[in-house]
């Protein structure tokens, strides 16, 4: 079910809706978990990813996240911080949150802080959904964004 659930939220996220501006970021990246288990097998995971990124405008590099879930009953409430660096060294910080199935899920980004053009994005959250395999997570944000803000992107 949950394959079914975050395939359809890929799609949704994956299609293109009226003409808004969007700004699309995507990145898979190879993580490891440490973990404790309660005797109430309550699970709390410390998270650490680091991978590649690439988005709609043309840009592309790094991105390193941090992050911890709690999980219980096999949901997931997830808080993660990443900060990504474009070809041309500049930066911006994201922040993830979610309540879902552990291994896929939906949620929502938050631009926290940016440099040069991806200031115009700190403030704005975009759903995302992202997918576990083996030790890699694969990430997709479809953000629509007004005019003033997408054209200094």
């Amino acid at each position: 079910m949950q394959y079914i659930y975050i395939t359809l939220m890929f799609i949704l996220i994956g299609t293109n809706i009226s003409q808004a501006n969007e700004y699309i970021f995507e990145f898979a990246s190879k993580f490891t978990t440490e973990k404790i288990i309660f005797p109430d097998t309550t699970e709390y995971v410390q998270i650490k990813g680091e991978g590649s990124w690439q988005d709609n405008l043309g840009d592309y590099g790094k991105v390193f996240c941090l992050g911890k879930a709690e999980i219980q009953d096999k949901i997931a409430n997830l808080n993660a911080f990443c900060e990504a660096k474009n070809q041309n060294n500049v930066r911006f910080w994201i922040a993830l949150k979610r309540s879902s199935e552990m291994q896929a899920g939906v949620g929502i980004v938050q631009f926290i802080a940016g440099e040069l053009k991806y200031e115009n994005l700190v403030g704005i959250q975009c759903p995302y959904a992202i997918q576990y395999y083996e030790d890699m997570s694969f990430f997709k944000q479809k953000c629509r964004l007004e005019d003033n803000v997408f054209n200094k992107l």
